[in-house]
């Protein structure tokens, strides 16, 4: 039988949606430009760092 969600939960998956949004305000990440997955992932790195900074 599965948990019942937990506020914990919901706070997780709420910051997970919330990181995911951020990163794709960058246009190579929201649309996916590159076609291999080394280079969507690196993609990604280079988003989060510029947001991070």
């Amino acid at each position: 039988m599965a948990q019942m969600p937990t506020a914990s939960m919901f706070m997780e998956v709420s910051r997970a949606w919330a990181s995911m949004s951020r990163l794709k305000q960058h246009r190579a990440v929201a649309t996916r430009f590159g076609k291999l997955a080394v280079r969507f992932e690196a993609t990604v790195q280079v988003a989060a760092i510029h947001q991070w900074l």
